[in-house]
């Protein structure tokens, strides 16, 4: 996830590379742990793209280093399995008005050094990616608070200077740590060496983090004793390269990856010594026009181009059925904690719908001022070789109507920056990670006016003031019912507009050693002790 100017969809960021892999591979059951579960000796794990440079989610917010901070520190509030929002550090959070979020902190908490918790280190934890010092990649999130404090000895408030429903998913990603501990390693803070320097509450307690390697292992001091960890150790080794991973795993030099590439899903399904697990779809892939230019700037082009893209037969032929032909950007796993599945379905069906129909293409390139067709450009990442693979399929059914599309691969790293750069947008793809479990996440950075700049993510220049008045009401209300119908006419106005068109969304996979079992794998594991879900098979 790449820093933005934007305030919640802070791009992931694609990995290239090759790395060289010196991974021990061991892995015993070793008797039984608390309540029964087979203990497991050591946990070999890959993790995807370039190590960080520092695990601190203020230095690198990525995937990567979640998962492995998400063992050794931990957060005010929680997700569980079912990404419902759960206590963890507070043992009780409130929210007394629109303007006020109150934690009562649990009072048995020790650091992995054994010294306590206070509401001090939570003050500053919080504090410290407000700080323009510490440039925190985070700091966003905190756009809309006015002031952290210590209300009590037990009891940290956080005062908003105007009402965001979405803050009260931000202490998930704000691990507690030691302020006097912190403050003297200064910027050395969570950066590999041969020194630890990051300490948090959590199971687990990083013993190395050199290079491109970390390993943790079981924190004595955890507070949490009816949660014994399983796994007594795990090494991590940060690996650019796709195909080093998967030859890793058909090896047995590794026990696990998370988030292998869509391309590898048939190699990954079909390992005879490993499990394939998929969860629920959560990032939406889907085209991208500017609305301000020829020939994007007209709606039936838009949506001849919908009506040219097959859903589904990418997500057969690509993803290895391993996904969902979208109606919507948000996903319906994003609406959890808003709307039940029924009524998600309902607000779906009631959206405009584009199959996949050249026909209707055509009579839609006929309505506009492209009658005969065009030519245009467009470019993917040379780390998604199944966006290619789905954009020379559309340029093959956009040719038999009079549309050449030539496809090229980028450089992920230039494609990226040439996105945020606002240049010559024309046609694009894009599919940002969303950061909370909410489905105005993404479509706010898409689609309000004030992110149609350099460094923002609306990269269809899309600007509709009733969206605009939407997307703000229904930031400011904690009225579910409310924001459901609000949601549900921002949806529906973009898909008459069409300045997007969703085409497929994913979940995150996991290939897991057959000598392990791994008990509720859900999208937001990287925000909780997923090694804690481990076992001996």
């Amino acid at each position: 996830m790449e820093k933005s100017v934007s305030r919640r969809s802070l791009l992931k960021t694609f990995g290239a590379g090759a790395a060289v892999l010196s991974l021990s591979g061991l892995l015993e059951a070793c008797g039984a742990a608390s309540g029964g579960k087979a203990a497991v000796d050591q946990v070999s794990w890959a993790l995807t793209g370039s190590a960080p440079q520092a695990l601190d989610v203020a230095v690198s917010y990525t995937l990567s280093c979640l998962e492995v901070l998400a063992l050794c520190q931990e957060t005010l509030v929680t997700v569980d399995s079912e990404t419902k929002l759960q206590p963890q550090l507070a043992a009780s959070w409130e929210q007394p008005d629109d303007h006020h979020f109150v934690y009562h902190l649990r009072t048995d908490v020790k650091f992995a050094d054994g010294s306590p918790m206070t509401a001090d280190d939570v003050v500053f934890s919080l504090q410290r990616h407000r700080d323009p010092k510490v440039a925190s990649q985070i700091a966003t999130f905190f756009e809309n608070v006015a002031k952290i404090e210590a209300t009590g000895a037990d009891q940290v408030t956080v005062t908003l200077s105007q009402p965001d429903e979405l803050f009260r998913y931000v202490p998930t990603f704000v691990f507690i740590m030691p302020r006097k501990y912190a403050e003297q390693l200064g910027a050395k803070y969570g950066a590999p060496g041969n020194s630890v320097s990051v300490l948090g509450t959590g199971p687990y307690r990083v013993t190395k983090f050199v290079g491109n390697s970390a390993t943790v292992e079981v924190n004595d001091h955890y507070w949490k004793k009816s949660a014994a960890p399983t796994v007594k150790r795990a090494k991590f080794d940060w690996i650019t390269n796709p195909q080093t991973i998967y030859l890793a795993m058909q090896a047995g030099s590794i026990d696990g990856v998370f988030n292998f590439r869509p391309g590898q899903y048939r190699a990954f399904d079909t390992l005879p010594t490993a499990a394939t697990t998929y969860g629920p779809a959560v990032t939406t892939f889907y085209w991208c026009f500017n609305v301000e230019a020829p020939p994007w700037n007209d709606v039936h082009v838009r949506r001849a181009i919908a009506h040219a893209t097959d859903r589904a037969g990418y997500v057969k032929a690509y993803l290895a059925g391993h996904g969902e032909a979208a109606r919507a950007i948000p996903t319906p796993a994003s609406w959890s904690s808003i709307a039940s599945p029924d009524e998600v379905q309902r607000i779906y069906a009631g959206l405009r719908d584009y199959p996949y129909d050249l026909a209707k293409a055509k009579a839609e390139l006929a309505q506009s001022a492209h009658p005969q067709g065009f030519t245009a450009d467009i470019s993917f990442p040379d780390i998604a070789p199944d966006l290619g693979q789905s954009l020379v399929s559309l340029a093959s059914a956009l040719k038999t109507i009079g549309i050449e599309l030539r496809v090229r691969e980028q450089d992920t790293t230039a494609w990226a920056a040439a996105q945020l750069a606002h240049k010559d947008l024309g046609m694009n793809v894009k599919g940002p990670n969303p950061s909370f479990m909410d489905p105005s996440d993404v479509i706010t950075q898409i689609l309000a006016s004030g992110n149609a700049v350099k460094n923002g993510l609306n990269l269809a220049n899309y600007r509709n003031p009733e969206v605009d008045d939407l997307l703000r009401r229904q930031n400011s209300t904690a009225d579910n019912a409310g924001r459901r119908e609000m949601l549900a006419r921002i949806l529906s106005i973009v898909a008459e507009d069409v300045p997007y068109f969703p085409v497929y969304s994913l979940g995150t996979p996991m290939a897991l050693s057959k000598k392990l079992a791994y008990a509720g794998f859900n999208p937001l594991f990287n925000l909780q002790n997923w090694l804690g879900s481990m076992t001996a098979a």
